[in-house]
């Protein structure tokens, strides 16, 4: 009877750790996945980011060009 009861007893231990597996299993791959969010997260700012800087870029060049250009239609004004 003792022996029925002890096996029993190692059973559910058993039963017990291999949930606890499971858990832990299902956590980490969960962390895996919020870590992969996060990163592809960061991904499309520094992507944003870098498309903002480009626009920032290409209307400064604009500035500049126009910048250049006034000076010039302003001495093509002048009488020769």
């Amino acid at each position: 009877m003792f022996q029925v009861g002890h096996s029993i007893h190692i059973q559910r231990q058993i039963q017990i750790q291999r949930q606890i597996q499971i858990q832990r299993q299902i956590q980490i791959q969960r962390q895996i996945q919020i870590q992969r969010q996060i990163q592809i997260q960061r991904q499309i700012q520094i992507q944003r980011q870098i498309h903002i800087q480009r626009q920032i870029q290409i209307q400064r060049q604009i500035q500049i060009q126009r910048q250049i250009q006034i000076p010039r239609m302003k001495q093509s004004d002048l009488p020769q």
